[in-house]
């Protein structure tokens, strides 16, 4: 595969705040098999994070985290979540990275 971003920035750091409309929209996609290397990308995203958020013990899954936003080109939501310790983090309105610590944690 490429080194290319799959999903649309707005939707890897939504995906990774384990937040906001797209993840409620995209609930569908957990009832089928896919080898959709976008839908893998999110589902992937979304995985790690919840067990990061659930479970900081597990620093592997932070790493997961980290290593996918990257490959998304979001270095620095990666950054903030392994610096949060539980891989917490929120969207700003400008598409940025908020620096509040909350709890919890589109396809292109």
């Amino acid at each position: 595969m490429d080194n290319k971003p799959l999903l649309q920035p707005a939707t890897a750091i939504e995906v990774a705040s384990l937040k906001g409309e797209i993840v409620n929209e995209l609930a569908g996609l957990w009832t089928h098999l896919t080898q959709d290397p976008a839908v893998l990308r999110y589902k992937a995203i979304y995985l790690y994070s919840l067990v990061w958020a659930t479970n900081p013990a597990t620093v592997s899954s932070g790493f997961g985290l980290a290593r996918q936003l990257m490959a998304e080109r979001q270095v620095d939501v990666a950054v903030q979540a392994l610096d949060k310790g539980a891989g917490v983090v929120d969207a700003s309105a400008d598409g940025g990275v908020d620096e509040r610590v909350v709890s919890g944690v589109g396809c292109a």
